[in-house]
């Protein structure tokens, strides 16, 4: 599967993601992410169903077999980490091995750094962030110059957040159509979840192209909080969905409220 890097118009297909974290420091403990997150807000704005994430470590075999998996099962597919310029950023050769492409220098990649960093600061690890798949697609880096790449349908992006961030406007803005709107609200509740629990099944039984998620809290050693989230594309079929959780919520607490997620 391939896709041009033209100005992205909106699609109306339900367009599908998978996010796939790489590195043993995500792990280990040792970095938290904060990657997914943040990829996850911007997919659900821009109209894709995001359905997986997961998290490997920097090991060939790993990351050939669950790319593929992911390349297969999904429309686009997120990587972050692991294309650094030191010896244990490994991502774009495997990603190379992965679609059985050529690793090679991508000259574009190459005139960025060099315009960046002149050609006596243009170090061999500098140089190593030049090397991907032939066929690759460059993925623009405001922040720090060196690109991520696209190769087939798979996007792959550094794992640093805030070049992570700037990669993935990138993308969104360039390389992928907009999907069908979204729209979400949470109605919030004090009440037991347990209480809210026959209503909400009857309600999703009655719209099950609507999704309905109830995640309760305590708000002190008395009281709970159920926030139910409703999630959907078809406009009146959500809006009916949304009068009926707030009835049904109002029923146990006078003072539930609704608002935009």
């Amino acid at each position: 599967m391939s896709h041009t890097s033209s100005q992205p118009v909106t699609s109306q297909k339900r367009s599908t993601a998978g996010i796939i974290l790489i590195g043993n420091e995500l792990l280990s403990g040792q970095i938290a992410d904060l990657n997914m997150n943040h990829i996850a807000k911007k997919l659900f704005r821009h109209g894709v169903d995001l359905m997986e994430t997961t998290v490997i470590p920097d090991l060939e075999n790993e990351i050939i077999r669950v790319v593929r998996d992911y390349s297969h099962r999904f429309s686009y597919v997120f990587t972050t980490g692991g294309i650094g310029p030191t010896h244990d950023d490994i991502t774009a050769e495997t990603m190379a091995k992965a679609f059985e492409q050529p690793y090679v220098q991508h000259q574009q990649a190459y005139e960025i750094l060099c315009a960046r960093y002149g050609d006596k600061n243009f170090s061999d690890s500098r140089g190593r962030m030049t090397m991907m798949p032939k066929d690759a697609e460059l993925i623009y880096n405001d922040a720090t110059a060196a690109p991520g790449f696209r190769v087939e349908n798979v996007y792959v992006m550094a794992g640093i957040p805030y070049i992570m961030h700037t990669m993935f406007d990138h993308v969104l803005k360039d390389m992928i159509p907009r999907g069908a709107q979204r729209h979400k609200v949470i109605v919030t509740c004090k009440v037991i979840e347990s209480l809210l629990a026959p209503g909400l099944h009857k309600i999703q039984d009655a719209f099950p192209s609507i999704e309905i998620g109830s995640y309760p809290h305590r708000l002190d050693a008395k009281t709970w909080e159920v926030r139910v989230a409703i999630t959907g594309s078809h406009i009146e079929d959500f809006n009916k969905v949304k009068e009926q959780v707030v009835a049904l919520c109002l029923s146990f607490d006078q003072e539930s409220h609704c608002a935009n997620g």
